[in-house]
Formats: C-alpha cells, sequence, structure tokens
C-alpha cells in the first residue's frame, strides 16, 4: 500500500496387486508435488513497503484470486509438465482460490503494524492411465499468518520514503494436509525498502518503489531472499495502473537427480523453490474511504516452482 494512492480395491489377486502398485504411485506423485504447492502463495510481508501510515490511519483490503498451472519449472529453470511421468499421468493441472487478508495500522509517524494471511482452497488433479480414473488432491483452511512492524528512516519533509520492516510468520496454516498449507514453523524476515513519488511528462503523477528482504527459515527449508519493484501512475482523479515485478531466491541447491532426472528430491527440497513474478493492476477509487482493484500475475520464470496464472480482485477499505 502506497499512502499517496493508498493503494495465495480389487477382487482378485492379480486387480488387487495392480491397485496397490497404483496406490504407491499416485503416492509417490503427490509427494513429489509437495514441493512445489508449497510455492503457490506470494512473500506475504516481501520488501515491507516504503512508506509509513499516519498516526491513528489505517488500511485493510481483502482480495480473492483464482491461479492455475499445468507446467512447473525444474530444476534447472526449464518448463515441463506438472509431473514427468506421462507414461502414467496424463493432464495435470493444478488450481487455487485465494481469500488474503492485509492490514496496516499506524501507531505514530514512525511505526506501522503489518499482517496478512489468506484462506485457500487448492485442488491437483491427473488422470491416471493403469486405472482410467482421476486421481485428486484437495486442501482448504487458513494459511500462515505474518505479523510485522515498519520502522520509518527518513523525516517526513525528505523528497524521498524509505523503511524497514522486522515480520515473522506464525505457522497457522497446516502442513499435513494432501496439499500444505504452511510449513508448521515460524519464520522470520528482514526487510527494507526506498520510493518516491514524481511527475511524468503530460503532468501525470506517479510512484515508485524498490524493495527487498532476507527470510530466516526453519526446519528443513533454506534461507531466502525476496525482491519487489513497484512503478503506478494516476489515470485522472479515480484511477490507478501499475506493475510490480517481485519474486524470491531461495538459497537452497536445487539440483536433478541424475538418475532420476524427472522427478523431484523430495526429501531435500520441500519448501523450497526459486521465482520471478509479473502482475499488471488498476485501481478504482470509490471514495475517499474505499477502493477496487483488480490484476493479472504470471510467473514469469523460476526452479522447482508452480508456472502460475490467475486473476485477482479486491476491496479496501481505509480512513
Amino acid at each position: 500500500m502506497i499512502p499517496s494512492i493508498h493503494i495465495e480395491r480389487g477382487c482378485t489377486t492379480r486387480r488387487g496387486a495392480a491397485r496397490i502398485a497404483a496406490r504407491g504411485a499416485v503416492l509417490k506423485y503427490r509427494a513429489g508435488l509437495i514441493l512445489l504447492l508449497l510455492c503457490s502463495a506470494v512473500p506475504a510481508i516481501a520488501g515491507g513497503g516504503a512508506w509509513n501510515m499516519e498516526e491513528g490511519k489505517y488500511y485493510g483490503k481483502v482480495e480473492l484470486s483464482s491461479l492455475t498451472a499445468t507446467h512447473q519449472y525444474g530444476l534447472r529453470g526449464q518448463v515441463a509438465l506438472i509431473y514427468g511421468d506421462t507414461s502414467n499421468f496424463r493432464n495435470t493441472d493444478y488450481g487455487t482460490t485465494d481469500i488474503s487478508f492485509y492490514g496496516e495500522l499506524g501507531f505514530n509517524d514512525w511505526l506501522t503494524g503489518v499482517a496478512s494471511t489468506e484462506y485457500k482452497v487448492a485442488v491437483l488433479k491427473s488422470f491416471y492411465r493403469p486405472t482410467g480414473r482421476d486421481s485428486t488432491a484437495s486442501a482448504s483452511g487458513l494459511g500462515d499468518l505474518w505479523l510485522g512492524a515498519r520502522i520509518r528512516l527518513l523525516p517526513l519533509d525528505k523528497d524521498y520514503a524509505a523503511a524497514v520492516t522486522v515480520g515473522f510468520k506464525l505457522p497457522t496454516g497446516s502442513p499435513l494436509q494432501a496439499i500444505p498449507l504452511g510449513t508448521g514453523v515460524v519464520d522470520y524476515e528482514l526487510a527494507a525498502a526506498v520510493g518516491s513519488s514524481f511527475v511524468a511528462p503530460g503532468e501525470m503523477q506517479g510512484y515508485a518503489q524498490l524493495s527487498g528482504g532476507y527470510r530466516l527459515r526453519n526446519g528443513k527449508a533454506s534461507d531466502e531472499l525476496n525482491y519487489q519493484a513497484e512503478v503506478g501512475a494516476h489515470l485522472g482523479e479515480l484511477f490507478v495502473a501499475r506493475a510490480v515485478l517481485d519474486g524470491v531466491h531461495s538459497f537452497a541447491t536445487l539440483n536433478e537427480d541424475p538418475n532420476h532426472p524427472d522427478d523431484f528430491r523430495t526429501q531435500d527440497l520441500v519448501g523450497n523453490q526459486s521465482y520471478t513474478r509479473f502482475g499488471l493492476g488498476v485501481v478504482y477509487n470509490v471514495n475517499p474511504g474505499m477502493e477496487l482493484n483488480v490484476g493479472y500475475h504470471w510467473n514469469t520464470g523460476g526452479r522447482n516452482a508452480l508456472q502460475l496464472s490467475g486473476l485477482s480482485v479486491g476491496i479496501a477499505w481505509k480512513n
């Protein structure tokens, strides 16, 4: 949010053996996808934002997003089907509907509280050829909760804004569902951001900000760098157009198993992925206390990450 704009069984022995083998293959298939599905959510406080809220001011946003993927970025960054075993699995696709909640509250002119979480419904489906049936995994529930404190670094009369954000993640999302909704451990993040407003040719007002952070992750997952670049421009009195490039870089060693290049090293790489995402959106200021937004987002590259894309719509309240 930018203050100047306020702007997710067989009857015979043979049939029984076939079904046991099929079930084992399906379990392997699902296990191999766990490490991909953990990356479907956006970094919750990535970069933190450059502007602070004024004392007593708030900003709250609810957003609905629908994302789908039929392909993934492999461990070398190559685009491939979500599951490489095409002799057994066909037409694999993943879809998720997320309701995200984001809020900011200005405690004073230099300290802003930040919180975010989401409710997720995710479905993974693939046609399993040996049985002639679809194999489906699904999950729904609350994701992890991020809490943070943004601290202003520059005086208010400066042309530029700068802030640092300290955040931590509470593991409110279950890691035990068929599609994990969280990692099950506490993570920490330190981020910094700078930004400025500007006047473009034609007297068009705009803003730009650049942010990045280091995320200290617990459990088996490796630490991450996250980054974000955002630019926006006023389109008249009521509309704001914006473009965002963000992503995550994992410090994990994302290497393939040379004996099984199409499979995933689930024991080593669960929850580790690198990806870059690009988004375009428009914000409509309904009145001084409400705004609507619509956007389209897609993952443009990565390693060990889903090639997600989809739409989002949201509503925000502010004072």
